[in-house]
């Protein structure tokens, strides 16, 4: 609706209608005020949450380790501990971490997820990608911008998408035990009218897989260290079954059980010899295909595609039951559900890319003329996958390597293309599509940070939409209880009410989330009204008082930390009704005096050539200057600097005084206004003493 409005309001759009703009409005209004007449009638508040769909995968860490799985796989994973919220199944607590962005640092990280959460959905949903990656969400999820790290709806989206270019750093394993990877599988059958089961047998060498006491089972290393022979034989085997391998089980198929890795003869040969390294007791070879015409359909963006072909390729064939239960668990079924092992991540660079060059073997293309070096070839290589679990491996492989990368979707045959490079440039393109979907949606509530990433390119997500009401309540306990009635009797007047006087179904649902103990909403500046994206507010969590911040400067990029540690303990002060003039005052004294030098630091990113910069030059774009002069290159696109009386230099290269006055103008006085006026006060009459009463003599 919003997206609507935009268009036909301006009169810059060929449709411009300032009636059917007028019309957007007064319809959104009349639905405002139909909710708040609602929530005024029974006295309380209510929210709504946002949620991406089910195969869209995210990063977990449990007990050290890290794995990447779909977010469904996640809440089944602990569906057990699930309880029922109004519509919502929620999972508290898993004991998990997911990764996410520790904006105060500017680092990526790890942060335990407080909830899980399932329910389904009338809301659109929408795919959404740009080069750096892509997610598929409710047509309200809050994705975060580059630069400012401001929330945006999907249909709303004309910056590049803030996602995570280095990953956190991982503790490194040089053992696993395959047995922590196969235990958990068990299948069971009917032979000559009895039940058999088939189990994960293993001693202190070997694993093996069967429901008869065989003579000589097939046996497979029971532990892998790295590096060794043996290791490197398991990676490559790996990365060439996620190319160009497949595994049979009872999940996949009636026949017989099995893997094969299809290629070229000589190829297959090598990685016949690293699964004898792994398998004892066992016969394998290397045969050629089915020597027949081939007709091959697919679909394109152009329509429909046929081509015929004789298949010449070979495959290597491990027909037994342990194979294709190594190779599924480790890596995946079918060309939609292959996966990175997750041991790889937490291997040494070298092992990781050993994996990778065998992966790209069989998956992958390099450039090959000779007008190219070595090293570059290595660095830039095009893989393509159907797997979305994979394309969220990769990504975040990729980026433990060092590579830039982007990712492209095509929807016709429904493939992503990751692409490396040494940088990406500075071109974008951003397609919000909207698709059918019909399954549950989820999302995570994240301590502290209440961001987590899309695993495909590690784009940040956050949760949004928000409405506050005073729930009258004497405890948190009552407004909990008030929030779910509340959210029941909005969504049923809601459904008879778009059905009596519109004679359609309605599609509009709130949510209840959360109660606050206290809560504060600047004003916008220049305003008397309340900047809906910008709020801080106190929770009670186990029993203990934790400030919520959404938008604010103190979890901006873009403010300096000085600006983050005043606003900190001035919310805090306003919360618990202390005195505020004293604070303000000793901290401007204390900012004068260079107590807080070390937190004046600006930290911007530079999103182009400096050349580039023509008809404005930003302060971090003076400072990226003088740094290129004196060093002869940037050393990152993250500069760093400080105000001056010279205006902004970069650190270590200072030249004047700080300019502290830029400081308190530009950091401390906007911040202290957007909630002084609260309290018939400003920032200048506080400090200048003009005020007659104390804060809360209000």
């Amino acid at each position: 609706m919003n997206s609507f409005f935009g268009v036909l309001a301006s009169p810059n759009c060929r449709f411009y209608s300032l009636e059917m703009g007028n019309a957007i409005t007064g319809f959104a209004r009349m639905f405002i005020k139909l909710a708040a007449e609602k929530t005024e009638a029974l006295g309380y508040e209510v929210i709504y949450g946002d949620s991406i769909t089910g195969e869209r995968p995210v990063v977990i860490r449990q007990n050290g380790l890290v794995r990447v799985l779909t977010i469904e796989q996640l809440f089944v994973l602990f569906e057990k501990n699930k309880i029922a919220r109004g519509t919502k199944e929620v999972i508290l607590s898993p004991g998990v971490e997911t990764l996410s962005f520790d904006q105060k640092r500017g680092v990526a990280c790890f942060k335990p997820i407080t909830e899980i959460i399932r329910h389904k959905t009338k809301k659109k949903i929408y795919r959404v990608n740009q080069k750096y990656g892509e997610t598929r969400c409710t047509e309200d999820h809050s994705l975060i911008r580059e630069g400012d790290l401001q929330e945006t709806k999907p249909t709303e989206l004309n910056r590049p998408l803030a996602h995570l270019e280095r990953m956190p750093d991982l503790k490194k394993i040089q053992r696993i035990d395959l047995v922590e990877y196969l235990k958990t599988y068990q299948h069971k059958t009917l032979y000559k009218g009895r039940e058999k089961k088939f189990l994960l047998r293993y001693d202190a060498e070997h694993i093996w897989f069967s429901w008869t006491q065989r003579k000589k089972p097939v046996l497979l290393r029971r532990f892998i260290t790295f590096p060794s022979k043996e290791g490197d034989a398991l990676l490559r085997l790996l990365g060439i079954y996620v190319a160009e391998g497949s595994s049979s089980t009872p999940e996949t198929t009636k026949t017989r059980w099995g893997a094969t890795i299809s290629g070229p003869k000589k190829e297959l040969e090598r990685y016949r010899k690293d699964y004898l390294t792994l398998f004892s007791n066992t016969t394998t070879a290397v045969i050629p295909s089915q020597r027949k015409k081939r007709i091959l359909h697919y679909r394109t963006e152009n329509g429909k595609k046929c081509v015929a072909y004789i298949d010449t390729t070979y495959k290597l064939n491990m027909m037994n039951q342990l194979a294709a239960l190594f190779f599924k668990e480790l890596c995946g079924q079918k060309s939609t559900g292959k996966k990175i092992p997750d041991f790889l991540y937490h291997l040494s660079q070298k092992e990781k890319k050993l994996f990778l060059r065998a992966y790209l073997a069989g998956d992958g293309s390099r450039e090959k003329k000779d007008v190219y070096s070595q090293r570059y070839k290595e660095r830039h290589f095009r893989c393509t996958t159907r797997s979305v679990l994979l394309a969220g491996g990769l990504t975040f492989l990729l980026k433990q390597l060092g590579f830039s990368l982007s990712i492209r979707y095509r929807p016709s045959k429904r493939v992503y293309t990751i692409a490396s490079s040494d940088k990406n440039n500075s071109r974008l393109t951003t397609k919000v599509v909207e698709e059918a979907y019909d399954g549950y949606v989820y999302d995570l509530a994240v301590e502290k940070t209440h961001l987590f990433a899309d695993a495909c390119g590690q784009i940040l997500l956050h949760n949004t939409d928000s409405v506050f009401v005073d729930s009258k309540a004497k405890d948190v306990k009552e407004a909990e209880k008030i929030g779910v009635k509340i959210q029941e009797s909005i969504n049923t007047y809601y459904e008879e009410h778009v059905n009596v006087h519109y004679h359609r179904k309605n599609f509009m649902e709130l949510e209840f989330e959360k109660v606050y103990r206290k809560f504060l909403m600047p004003t916008v500046r220049g305003s008397d009204k309340g900047a809906k994206k910008r709020y801080a507010g106190l929770l009670i969590v186990d029993g203990e008082e934790k400030l919520d911040f959404t938008g604010l400067e103190f979890v901006r990029r873009d403010w300096t930390e000085v600006s983050k540690k005043f606003q900190l303990e001035l919310l805090d002060r306003i919360f618990h009704e202390r005195e505020v003039t004293a604070y303000v005052k000793g901290f401007i004294e204390d900012l004068k005096a260079g107590k807080y030098d070390a937190l004046l630091v600006y930290r911007k990113s530079i999103r182009k050539d400096l050349d580039e910069y023509v008809k404005t030059t930003p302060p971090h774009v003076k400072a990226a200057r003088i740094l290129k002069e004196k060093e002869g290159k940037l050393p990152s696109t993250i500069i760093t600097y400080v105000m001056t009386a010279k205006g902004p230099e970069p650190v270590g290269y200072e030249t004047a005084a700080i300019d502290y006055d830029h400081y308190i103008e530009k950091q401390l006085k906007p911040i202290a206004d957007s909630v002084l006026g609260f309290y018939g006060t400003k920032f200048d009459d506080l400090i200048s003493g003009t005020s007659q009463k104390t804060l809360f003599g209000y």
